[in-house]
């Protein structure tokens, strides 16, 4: 019973469901989450905590980047969640917005948010 309290404890937040239902459309970054929902690091970092916390995401780290996505469910009750996340929350007009902003936050090329170091920044801002 402590597990699908803990459950339903990280789902009564608006950000957390954001989230999740970004996640519902694949893995993710933690800066693309960043971008998508507009919000800083540690505040999207500290939500993601619960969520991993009460088993709501896997996560794996890949250089300096986490990519955080929905796991396999461990039991009927996830599952169920997890199957209201894909539809139940897909027609809420700032979860449309989310998802929406998903493509436009994605690199093209295979990395991830801004890679190049600080000084390769500038200096592509200033030949533009």
């Amino acid at each position: 019973m402590k597990e699908a309290a803990a459950l339903f404890s990280a789902l009564s937040d608006e950000t957390r469901l954001r989230i999740l239902a970004l996640l519902t459309h694949g893995e993710l970054c933690v800066c693309h989450v960043e971008a998508i929902l507009r919000m800083p690091q540690s505040k999207v970092s500290r939500h993601l905590m619960v969520l991993r916390h009460a088993g709501l995401v896997s996560w794996r780290r890949e250089g300096t980047w986490i990519y955080y996505a929905l796991p396999d469910p461990k039991d009927d009750l996830h599952a169920r969640v997890i199957d209201c996340l894909r539809t139940c929350l897909q027609e809420n007009p700032v979860i449309q917005a989310d998802i929406e902003r998903i493509t436009g936050c994605l690199p093209s090329v295979g990395t991830c948010c801004d890679d190049s170091a600080p000084e390769e920044r500038d200096k592509s801002k200033e030949a533009s």
